[in-house]
């Protein structure tokens, strides 16, 4: 029999309902679900001294060493980012936490080692440790932070891949993350919430491999003329498992195991894209996946009952596999000029569908825009405002409605999450950024009520 997955709504209802029905059962089993993308730190490596006008690193040296090891096929990086963020309303309760994430990277060229023609092995390592604000204080589904995460040392990712036909034809295969490669937008990428890397949609649906836990699977990727990019990936469909006593047995990204699979398919549309491209650049992508692990029913028992029903047995109705659907769309709107290509106006947008009868959101939908370089004189700097809205299950919706109807109450029913994100990097030279962000929750949690205004700022740094 495959793996059951409970989504954390639909645990969280039923244990409403067994509170009604007189019984409660325990909830220490369920996981938190993971943050939904990694921070991704840009070591700035690889670039000979000759070309390099400033050190894109902290440590004075690191350039030439980067630049004698890159001659030799070896590719490292180091970067840490640091936060503090403050919950001022609403939520669970007011209050702060800081957090931090330290992440290595280590990049060995096969050929530049003398070792044979189109290869590539990769390897990366995370420390992550501090508070949750979405667990302490705001209660939202969509995590906050990107670099949220449980304190640990852990092996993200751990691959090969080789260049079957180069330039055309790719396969990757060994420990795998999904969010970096799928689903993704590049102006998504200025904000701190998790969501806007990998997408909520997945994140809370389906047991994925993203950030922070990596997971045995193999991708294989195809490049075509005009800017057509076809990639297809199978992953472990199990990447956090919990032991019978309760506890994760995949903390440090160690437990190599496989059970039920989790399959991406993506096709995606560059245009405008390269130094000969005269016109806007953007780019389309458009993807699905498919779980093939056994999924409860936000509303049904086993019995075809509400869960909510004084005469339910308790045991969710299983459904077999989960799949879903989305689109992601980039595209610079507007460029100050044409010596400087990246400065300028960008938006961009996602939107996805998964079957209400085993998800937590059934709908999904991001937008936002980004300017680079706004400021004159600080053509690095990104600011962007971006909203993020998640529909709940109607299932879940008509399971707090049968709560009510049964115990005669009238609490709120579940809806939507949303998330409205500010935020201008600062980058104070190539190796260090400094990011303000002020973010406004609605209905964290899904329900109504207890809106969160939230302040933080964060430093990225390169070494």
């Amino acid at each position: 029999m495959g793996s059951r997955f409970i989504t954390p709504f639909s645990h969280l209802s039923r244990n409403l309902c067994s509170l009604l029905a007189g019984s409660l059962t325990a909830t220490a089993d369920l996981p938190s679900p993971p943050p939904q993308a990694p921070l991704t730190i840009h070591p700035g490596g690889g670039n000979p001294v000759a070309e390099a006008e400033v050190n894109p690193h902290l440590l004075p040296d690191s350039i030439t060493f980067h630049s004698s090891l890159n001659q030799h096929g070896i590719d490292y990086s180091v970067g840490y980012a640091v936060e503090v963020l403050g919950n001022t309303s609403g939520g669970f309760d007011r209050g702060a936490v800081a957090e931090g994430l330290l992440k290595l990277q280590l990049d060995l060229d096969t050929e530049g080692l003398e070792l044979w023609t189109g290869g590539q092995f990769h390897a990366s390592a995370l420390y992550s440790h501090g508070d949750s604000l979405s667990q302490r204080f705001t209660g939202d589904l969509f995590t906050f932070s990107n670099i949220d995460a449980p304190d640990a040392l852990r092996l993200f990712e751990f691959w090969y891949e080789h260049a079957v036909v180069p330039d055309r034809l790719s396969l990757r295969i060994g420990q795998l993350a999904a969010d970096e490669e799928f689903a993704g937008t590049e102006h998504g990428c200025l904000f701190i919430n998790g969501t806007c890397g990998w997408p909520g949609l997945l994140a809370l649906n389906v047991p994925s491999p993203a950030y922070p836990v990596g997971t045995l699977g193999a991708r294989l990727q195809l490049s075509l003329d005009q800017g057509w990019i076809l990639r297809g990936a199978v992953y472990n469909g199990d990447p956090y498992p919990i032991g019978d006593d309760g506890r994760p047995e995949n903390g440090h990204g160690t437990h190599f195991s496989w059970r039920d699979t989790l399959s991406l398919v993506e096709v995606q549309k560059l245009w405008n894209d390269g130094p000969e491209a005269t016109g806007l650049p953007g780019g389309a992508k458009v993807g699905g996946w498919y779980h093939s692990g056994l999924f409860e029913h936000p509303r049904y028992d086993s019995q075809g009952l509400s869960l909510a029903d004084p005469g339910s047995s308790g045991d969710p109705q299983w459904n077999r596999g989960h799949w879903g659907a989305y689109v992601a769309v980039d595209q610079q709107v507007w460029r100050e000029s044409a010596e400087s290509p990246d400065q300028g106006l960008g938006l961009f947008s996602r939107l996805g569908i998964a079957p209400a009868d085993r998800s937590v959101l059934e709908y999904y939908l991001e937008g936002g825009l980004t300017y680079t370089g706004l400021i004159p004189g600080r053509d690095a700097d990104g600011l962007g405002v971006a909203v993020v809205y998640g529909r709940m299950s109607r299932h879940a919706r008509a399971l707090a409605a049968d709560a009510n109807a049964f115990a005669g109450t009238d609490d709120p029913l579940p809806d939507f999450e949303m998330v409205v994100e500010s935020t201008y990097a600062i980058q104070i030279s190539p190796a260090l950024t400094v990011q303000p962000v002020l973010s406004y929750l609605i209905h964290p949690g899904g329900f109504p009520g207890n809106d969160a205004l939230v302040l933080g700022l964060r430093a990225t740094m390169d070494f």
